[in-house]
């Protein structure tokens, strides 16, 4: 299937400041690898759907939704057999930067099947998370919600930890095994199933001023 152009980055778009509050009101999608996303139990999100894992944590994947991207471009699947394909999703695009290539269509399909929830980013902005480091000092970690473009997808973001030292997501799997960091992630992951929003009726989908995002 062709991929959506309008995903791409181009070469008058500049990243967008989320300092500002223009987005506070505007939500994030993440895809699920299905459509059972709720807890028989809790009722809430399920805690698989956030990640089991504490590393994968420390840098959580998200769309932003209210520009080009749409609910259902989480059905997109980018095959990995693609040669361009570490070119396409790892590497950040840049501004003022063209994208010359495109993302061939014989590597793109969609997976129905996957199901999605979302978060506003109002309430994930710079939120405090309060821990105390291995020498028994007070700190208050910060979730940060940052504009992370790729290649073929300018509307990708990050939701990243910040704690004393700095950003969690350059941190090795054993180093996030350090119990402060472990309990940061694990705070957030309940962050995110007690704020997730599973029911898409619930969602205003606003719409981005085009000056936001363009030169």
């Amino acid at each position: 299937m062709e991929y959506p152009k309008r995903l791409m980055p181009q070469a008058n778009y500049k990243i967008m400041a989320i300092e500002t509050n223009v987005l506070d009101s505007h939500y994030l999608v993440r895809h699920t690898k299905d459509k059972t996303l709720i807890d028989a139990e809790t009722k809430k999100l399920k805690r698989i759907y956030v990640g089991e894992q504490t590393f994968p944590l420390r840098d959580i994947s998200v769309n932003l939704l209210g520009g080009n991207f749409l609910v259902s471009d989480v059905y997109l699947i980018h095959d990995r057999q693609d040669p361009d394909f570490e070119y396409f999703n790892f590497e950040l695009w840049q501004e003022g930067e063209s994208v010359d290539k495109t993302v061939s269509d014989k590597f793109i399909s969609e997976d129905s099947t996957r199901g999605y929830y979302f978060l506003r980013i109002e309430d994930f902005k710079h939120q405090k998370i309060s821990y105390t480091d291995d020498d028994g000092i007070s700190h208050q970690a910060e979730v940060k919600i940052l504009h992370t473009p790729t290649k073929r997808n300018y509307w990708h973001f990050s939701l990243r930890t910040f704690g004393h030292e700095g950003d969690l997501e350059p941190l090795s799997e054993k180093e996030i095994k350090k119990p402060w960091r472990k309990l940061v992630l694990s705070r957030l992951r309940e962050a995110i199933i007690q704020n997730a929003v599973l029911d898409e009726n619930e969602v205003v989908f606003d719409k981005i001023p085009s000056d936001f995002y363009q030169k």
